[in-house]
């Protein structure tokens, strides 16, 4: 629905007939409607940047710079993965999920463990350097309560 057709509904129920297309009050409307349009259109952007799901390449490079989240894979589909890993832990299970949401990430069999303050993740798949230092930049950057990190590849 465009602003203009969304003014002309709200017409009857203030008591004003819809105007004649020469007419300088729908002249009038179809200027407020322009700004209105404007409007719509900015909410809409507004509403798809805000998502991670739905953001620009852009947006995406915002949201990973406040994540503070490096990919070793540039591209989009692994940088939104990222991101929506790292804004999905909030509660107090966080090692598990973070655990769960890497594995099916990277597509690796790990587990994590935390004992104390030391987090300690244990893969049982073979992994590129850069695969590693992925997983591991995950880890600590999503992982701030702990003051150690360790990584463990047992293959």
């Amino acid at each position: 629905m465009t602003a203009l057709q969304s003014i002309y509904q709200k017409l009857p129920f203030i008591g004003l007939p819809e105007p004649e297309d020469t007419s300088p009050f729908y002249a009038e409307l179809a200027a407020y409607s322009e700004g209105l349009q404007m409007l719509y259109d900015y909410i809409d952007e507004v509403y798809r940047e805000m998502f991670l799901s739905t953001a620009s390449e852009d947006r995406l490079a915002a949201f990973q710079q406040l994540f503070a989240i490096c990919s070793a894979d540039p591209s989009v589909d692994a940088i939104r993965s990222s991101l929506i890993l790292a804004a999905s832990i909030t509660d107090q299970n966080a090692p598990s999920i973070l655990c769960d949401r890497l594995c099916d990430l990277y597509h690796i069999n790990g587990q994590l463990t935390a004992n104390g303050n030391h987090l300690i993740f244990t893969c049982s798949t073979p992994l590129s350097p850069s695969k590693q230092a992925a997983i591991q930049s995950h880890m600590q950057r999503l992982m701030p309560l702990y003051t150690t990190f360790e990584f463990i590849c047992t293959t």
